[in-house]
């Protein structure tokens, strides 16, 4: 898919209906998900306590142990615990293959700089578009203040959001989407599994929260724009 269809078609992704109650999804299949707690197999500047990292010096980095979920995964993404402070500097990165032996440049897992509310930091980072069946983690964690420093229960998540429509298959389905008004493709149409949304008596698991727009911003993600399938994508990010 060419990158300017592929931007087009996840903005329209993105324009999505929300209405009281849980929609009926056309074709809900949920996403393949594994998570993996983060063992180092080389370590320096940490010393390791069960599934926590303190930082003995000024900066500390780790390289994992690979990870095989037993299946091609489409995206990937940390998480920890610990909310670090605000100087703290980690960073994450990570790399694929498709059989353990040859591996991909190492690709940037970016920290979520998250406008929260109470202005908390990050504790995981984007959404990682990459594809493989093995991943492993490359991480640094700096603090200038110098004090002891505690990183703890350290994962990556792996996701297959391709099982589902493709978005080849919404196209056929809103031959309106390629022109100038395209259709909205709702959340039905795209696969979102309302489970995650609606408790077994209909209740919204996330009350709703309106904000008054104040500004749009546009802009490309940081890699390919042929894969993954933006359906899968949305339904990955979901």
């Amino acid at each position: 898919m060419k990158a300017r269809s592929f931007i087009a078609l996840l903005l329209l992704l993105l324009m999505l209906p929300v209405t009281g109650h849980a929609q009926e999804a056309e074709d809900v299949s949920s996403p393949q998900v594994a998570t993996f707690e983060v063992e180092p197999a080389e370590l320096a500047g940490f010393e390791q306590a069960e599934r926590t990292l303190r930082l003995t010096d000024a900066e500390g980095t780790l390289l994992s142990t690979s990870y095989a979920p037993g299946w091609e995964f489409i995206a990937v993404a940390a998480t920890w615990q610990t909310e670090l402070p605000h100087d703290a500097k980690p960073f994450l990165e990570v790399r694929v293959s498709d059989d353990g032996k040859s591996w991909s440049e190492w690709s940037e897992l970016p920290v979520v700089d998250a406008d929260r509310p109470d202005h908390a930091p990050a504790t995981f980072t984007e959404l990682l578009f990459v594809q493989g069946s093995e991943v492993q983690l490359r991480a640094s964690l700096q603090n200038p203040g110098g004090e002891s420093l505690a990183w703890e229960g350290l994962r990556l998540t792996v996701i297959d959001g391709r099982p589902g429509p493709s978005a080849e298959d919404l196209m056929a389905r809103n031959p309106a989407a390629v022109h100038a008004e395209p259709t909205i493709i709702s959340r039905a149409q795209w696969g979102a599994n309302e489970s995650y949304r609606f408790t077994n008596g209909g209740a919204e698991v996330w009350p709703r929260e309106y904000a008054t727009p104040r500004a749009l911003f546009v802009h490309h993600t940081a890699t390919s724009p042929s894969a993954p399938d933006p359906a899968a994508a949305m339904r990955s990010i979901y």
